[in-house]
């Protein structure tokens, strides 16, 4: 039975000490079925997902503030053991620095350095007007976002904030793409109901940025009354490189141009709980033509692997591993979540479906209180569609129970 044990614990500072800690540490095991029978994964010979894992993630962080001298280092351990069908069981462990960076404010000025969660944006599916972090992991209850390293500055005067910043590499963050050097500017307009953002991106190294095709987003969010909030969010770039659908498949740079566009909204009821409907639309994913090139190289691929033609995998490995962010164009996600003030009981509910396919995911995810230190959760992702489509080409679903203990 799958296990997911987390211990949290937190050092409060001593009188006038400017340190404060906190610690936290995730024993826990999942179970996943994996669709082995699915033509781009065929035995899981590819993809190899693991069938389970068991894991202990240990994430510590330490504050320290002095006076405009802020100091935050946020480390953490895994420990990982995976077992896959007809395999030996695999061990591996590693150490890395989620966020780590010294912040200095000086009225309304703030300079920062090191490592730094860049995120921003009112989307929960995707944030298309980032350029670092396209999927900024809201959607997955168990999600720890890395930093990127940078330094930057924020002006803020009245209801304008402008953020410049040198970003020094993403490999911490795999949506982000190749870690590479890129200059950042945001433009934020605050008002009384609304935020309106500006962000441009110019990616490489100093000396070719006027060679390189930059990236513009903006995102809006509308405080309509106590109960709904509409939001926006876009972007437009050119990615690193996109798949070439030839016979053999290939991966190739791209210079043109994709755009992508979120609009959503939140409707909170009188209990709390809150709704979102969220509706994405990506350039970059499949037409309906390159979908079917996209199936017909998988079968055949597929075809020649069962044949024992080495080529076959190759082929597949290609098409899995250099394939879209997101296959399809046309994606809705919904979602539903109690009122986050009641800590005693959480739970939330989520579908995203791609409209191209019509495949869907499913998430459900419940944590109760037991005791004043001790809480309980399950989580089941179920997914929906064939084994040619976008969600059910790998897994069928995974399934994830435990505890959480608290400790102040």
């Amino acid at each position: 039975m799958p296990l997911i044990l987390a211990v949290m614990s937190s050092a409060a500072p001593a009188a006038g000490s400017p340190w404060r800690g906190a610690a936290e540490l995730w024993a826990y095991g999942t179970w996943a079925e994996v669709r082995d029978e699915a033509p781009i994964n065929p035995g899981n010979r590819i993809a190899q997902i693991p069938e389970t894992r068991y894991v202990a993630d240990l994430r510590a962080e330490l504050r320290g503030d002095f006076d405009r001298v802020h100091l935050y280092l946020a480390p953490r351990w895994v420990g990982e053991q995976q077992h896959l069908a007809g395999r030996d069981d695999q061990g591996e462990s590693h150490l890395r620095l989620r966020q780590g960076f010294v912040r200095v404010d000086d009225g309304a000025n703030s300079w920062l350095i090191g490592r730094e969660r860049l995120t921003w944006g009112p989307a929960n599916f995707r944030s298309p007007s980032n350029p670092y972090y396209f999927d900024p992991g809201r959607v997955d209850p168990l999600a720890s976002t890395h930093g990127i390293d940078l330094a930057r500055m924020t002006h803020a005067t009245g209801d304008w904030r402008l953020t410049g910043a040198y970003v020094r590499g993403t490999r911490e963050v795999p949506s982000a793409g190749p870690s590479r050097r890129s200059a950042l500017l945001k433009l934020d307009h605050q008002g009384e109901a609304h935020l309106v953002s500006g962000i441009v991106m110019w990616p490489g190294a100093s000396d070719d940025w006027a060679q390189r095709t930059p990236f513009l987003g903006a995102f809006g969010q509308h405080v309509v009354d106590d109960a709904w909030l509409l939001y926006w969010e876009l972007g437009s770039g050119a990615p690193s490189g996109e798949l070439a659908l030839s016979d053999p498949p290939r991966r190739r740079a791209s210079a043109s141009r994709q755009n992508v566009v979120l609009v959503g909204g939140s409707y909170t009821r009188l209990d709390g709980h809150v709704v979102y409907l969220e509706y994405l639309h990506d350039e970059g994913g499949f037409d309906d033509d390159e979908r079917r090139r996209y199936r017909q190289l998988a079968n055949s691929a597929a075809d020649r692997l069962d044949r024992g033609d080495g080529g076959g995998a190759q082929t597949l490995g290609v098409l899995l591993g250099a394939a879209p962010r997101l296959l399809g164009r046309h994606y809705l996600w919904a979602g539903w979540q109690s009122n986050p003030q009641v800590t005693r009981h959480l739970w939330r509910a989520e579908l995203t479906v791609n409209l191209d396919d019509g495949s869907a995911r499913t998430l459900l995810y419940g944590e109760k209180s037991l005791a004043d230190t001790l809480s309980g959760f399950a989580g089941l992702t179920w997914h929906s569609g064939s084994d040619d489509t976008d969600f059910g080409m790998l897994t069928r679903a995974q399934l994830s129970l435990g505890i959480k203990w608290f400790a102040f």
